[in-house]
């Protein structure tokens, strides 16, 4: 719900990417993660339309950053960001996930897996603001390597 008096969403959403990631692989988690989360999103815009008339179509509101972590610290902030008395809205892109060849094949095999087994690609946050930012602060923004830091 956006703040009447100054413009500002009171949630927010960020992308958390594993270090290591390749271009490509960066891009297809990052796609992934905004395409579910968008699925129950109400914060669209209205289509953006250009001088000549020109549907743009409609984006989210939020600004979306990108972050980037170590795998222990994807498994902590996914551990503390679905626990709590105020849980965020959590999408995990897993090692099972995206070795599935078909999303029957992704349940079945998530299953089986235990969460301590869980290698996560990525994870998007959304919910109050203070929250994920609480939960994120800490985290770099991704720089288009996916390196860890020297």
């Amino acid at each position: 719900m956006n703040d009447p008096v100054v413009g500002r969403l009171e949630t927010k959403i960020v992308v958390i990417l594993a270090e290591g990631l390749g271009a490509a692989e960066a891009a297809n988690a990052a796609a992934v993660l905004a395409l579910s989360a968008s699925a129950e999103s109400s914060d669209l815009g209205p289509a953006g339309i250009d001088a000549h008339g020109v549907d743009h179509g409609r984006i989210d509101r939020h600004p979306v950053p990108v972050l980037v972590s170590d795998q222990a610290t994807l498994a902590r902030v996914h551990a503390e960001s679905t626990q709590g008395d105020e849980p965020l809205h959590v999408v995990a892109f897993t090692e099972v996930a995206r070795r599935a060849r078909d999303y029957d094949a992704y349940l079945a095999d998530l299953r089986t897996t235990a969460p301590e087994d869980n290698s996560y690609v990525g994870l998007l946050l959304r919910g109050p603001r203070r929250r994920v930012t609480r939960v994120t602060r800490r985290l770099r923004l991704y720089d288009g390597t996916g390196a860890a830091p020297a």
